[in-house]
C-alpha cells in the first residue's frame, strides 16, 4: 500500500509583485481601513 502524504504549498514573498504601492498611497490605505474597522465595531 502507498502512503499518501498532505503537499504544503508555502509561498513566499507578494502574491501580485507587480503591484507597489507608495508609502503615501500605503499610509492612506492603512488610515482608511482602520476608520473602516472602527466604524464597525461601535455598532
Amino acid at each position: 500500500m502507498t502512503e499518501t502524504t498532505a503537499k504544503k504549498n508555502i509561498r513566499r514573498g507578494r502574491l501580485f509583485p507587480e503591484i507597489q504601492w507608495s508609502p503615501e498611497e500605503k499610509a492612506r490605505r492603512k488610515a482608511d481601513s482602520e476608520a473602516f474597522e472602527h466604524g464597525r465595531a461601535q455598532r
